[in-house]
């Protein structure tokens, strides 16, 4: 049956009275309309990635289908919550998430480097470009040698066009091409003069960083470990045989893994290969710096 709306009446209160009519919609919709003009609407609670329980969502792979896994929980018979990432694809990937933080533990305390190898690699760095420093102030002498004699020429071709021994169209063709020229090798020598400002710098944060990787991890609250998985660990990361590794091989990570032969070399004066230390932090945060130029 419909209802009918009574109106409040002296001390009587508004109500809703069983009509003789038949009713258009539900009796339950009638209700959530009513509740929603009364301002009485049930608020949901929203959807958010955001659970301290499970810092790793979207940054695991799937083993089976190559996609980012989930995570949520379950309650266990002694109504215990328990939290799993698994597939959302079907598949029957499915990890615990205490076993999945123990195996990325493990990984996190291999890419945290030692203090022995931060100063090797700052010794290294330091090396690297004293002697590349003189490289670029060879190229930078040249540069500006090239810059004078363009300046040079062009005075004589204005010289040439004011004695009438060269036309106005050539000498303007001409001028705007040395122009052009000399632009670019301004350019080129002020890029050669900032290089090495504040590299040292970027590298050692870089280094003291990543000697405090997993203990900064472990502190962080759960934007800072976002933060800190998708600057680290941008390639994403992939668990199989009870392990965790990135998703691709990782120069970086690679480069960072020195055995002990590694510093022996170096104290035998043997030369450590720096090519592969584009450290993904800088000393102000975890954003990647410019620090793959080469120096």
């Amino acid at each position: 049956m419909g209802k009918v709306k009574v109106p409040a009446y002296k001390d009587e209160d508004e109500f809703y009275a069983e009509g003789l009519h038949q009713g258009i919609v539900s009796e339950v919709l009638f209700n959530k309309v009513q509740d929603i003009l009364n301002k009485r609407k049930r608020k949901t609670k929203k959807w958010s990635a955001k659970d301290e329980n499970l810092p790793l969502r979207g940054h695991i792979i799937c083993s089976r289908c190559g996609r980012p896994l989930t995570g949520s929980k379950s309650k266990g018979k002694m109504g215990v919550y328990y939290h799993y990432y698994h597939c959302r694809n079907g598949c029957k990937e499915r990890l615990r998430a205490k076993d999945a933080h123990d195996m990325f533990d493990r990984l996190l305390k291999q890419v945290t480097i030692d203090e022995s190898i931060s100063e090797l690699y700052c010794d290294a760095a330091k090396e690297k470009l004293g002697a590349n420093q003189r490289v670029r102030t060879g190229k930078m002498n040249k540069i500006r040698e090239e810059i004078t004699a363009l300046k040079e020429t062009i005075e004589k071709a204005e010289d040439s066009l004011f004695e009438g021994r060269l036309d106005p169209n050539t000498f303007d063709r001409s001028k705007a091409r040395y122009i052009k020229r000399i632009a670019d090798l301004e350019f080129e020598y002020s890029e050669l003069k900032n290089l090495k400002k504040g590299y040292m710098k970027q590298i050692q944060g870089a280094l003291e960083f990543l000697e405090k990787l997993d203990k900064l991890y472990y502190k962080a609250n759960w934007e800072g470990k976002q933060e800190i998985l998708s600057s680290i660990f941008d390639k994403k990361l992939i668990f199989e045989k009870n392990k965790c590794r990135t998703l691709e091989p990782d120069p970086f990570f690679e480069s960072i893994g020195l055995k002990t032969s590694d510093l022996e070399n170096k104290k035998t004066g043997q030369t450590l290969d720096l090519s592969t230390l584009s450290c993904p932090v800088t000393q102000g945060g975890f954003e990647p710096p410019t620090l793959r130029a080469e120096i």
